[in-house]
């Protein structure tokens, strides 16, 4: 059976239910900092209920901070010593 995490508000308890039974007002797409932020804020501040879909929700979620791989390959050849 496909299912799928339903957050819920604060207070209340997740809800594992059949992706046919959810309904909401929009889905955010992706679970990384920003789809997660972009989630909240609809949920908390604009009253919506916000399906935030994932498909990798099991695997760690690369950090960044923001910087490209080539930016990472140029500070790496500069200061190899970060073993980046």
């Amino acid at each position: 059976e496909a299912g799928a995490f339903m957050a819920a508000a604060p207070g209340r308890s997740r809800v594992t239910v059949a992706a046919a039974d959810m309904s909401c007002d929009c889905a955010v797409i992706g679970a990384g900092p920003a789809g997660s932020v972009i989630a909240w804020l609809l949920a908390e501040r604009g009253g919506l209920e916000v399906a935030l879909v994932d498909p990798n929700l099991d695997k760690p979620w690369p950090n960044n901070y923001g910087v490209w791989e080539s930016e990472f390959d140029a500070l790496h050849a500069m200061m190899p010593e970060l073993k980046l």
